[in-house]
């Protein structure tokens, strides 16, 4: 898997997970906002690592997020290819960080405490052919 896209037959050598197309519903369902019925806050650090912490569980266990940066958007897949979107913009002190993260640390609370973590992608898509803001898109090749 790569941070640019994914190769569908292809397996993550680093979590042994395989995405073939049998895994993926046919008519996979867009699921209502993550805002709409959890809690939802993202963390970033200078060094793009980025925690997004949930206090309710997803549907479906997700298999990787997908930063849109052309409309500020992140978007959370499942295994069997259902879609969740955030419910909100991602605000400009955070879009420079998501665009040059790899991956994302998915952590469920409760009570103020971990409850669950995963380690997932993240894809990050950007159909512009020229930066429109370079202090905001620093991601290399």
């Amino acid at each position: 898997m790569n941070v640019t896209g994914l190769n569908m037959g292809a397996q993550d050598e680093e979590f042994g997970f395989s995405l073939g197309d049998d895994d993926i519903v046919k008519s996979a369902p867009v699921h209502p906002p993550a805002l709409a019925n959890m809690e939802v806050d993202i963390v970033v650090n200078k060094n793009s690592e980025v925690w997004i912490l949930h206090n309710k569980p997803f549907e479906e266990s997700i298999a990787w997020i997908e930063f849109d940066a052309d409309d500020d958007t992140l978007t959370f897949v499942s295994y069997r290819g259902t879609v969740k979107g955030l419910g909100a913009k991602i605000q400009a002190p955070v879009r420079k960080y998501l665009y040059n993260a790899k991956r994302v640390f998915l952590i469920q609370t409760e009570g103020g405490k971990i409850y669950d973590f995963f380690n997932v992608a993240l894809v990050v898509r950007d159909a512009s052919t020229k930066d429109k803001d370079p202090k905001n898109k620093k991601r290399s090749a």
